[in-house]
């Protein structure tokens, strides 16, 4: 093959944030926010090589699309909260994207499968 090639060997992964329950009522850390990303998944898809991308659960379907046109892959977390809408969301744009064969991996941890 002649000529050279802009070849990322470094995944870009998108984490779906997770909304805030009420266990996070009255912890100041969390004044200002109605989601958040737990440190465990970026480190754990950090420490396989990849860089994160957040998918946070408010934002626009503009920026969602977006982000996701420019992903390699989708983790959708575990945990007991409630982002069945927005995951639905995100699911539909995958098999879209895997229906006109591009590869397009999700992985799913608990309640996030």
């Amino acid at each position: 093959m002649n000529g050279t090639y802009d070849v990322n060997l470094q995944p870009v992964i998108g984490i779906l944030s997770q909304p805030l329950d009420s266990d996070f009522d009255g912890d100041s850390r969390f004044d200002g926010y109605d989601s958040y990303l737990m440190a465990a998944y970026v480190k754990f898809v950090e420490a396989a090589g990849a860089r994160v991308v957040p998918l946070i659960v408010n934002e626009s379907d503009e920026v969602l699309y977006d982000k996701l046109s420019k992903l390699n892959g989708v983790l959708f977390p575990g945990g007991a909260n409630d982002y069945d809408s927005y995951g639905k969301k995100i699911m539909n744009k995958l098999i879209e994207y895997n229906d006109n064969n591009d590869f397009y991996p999700a992985f799913g941890i608990c309640h996030g499968f």
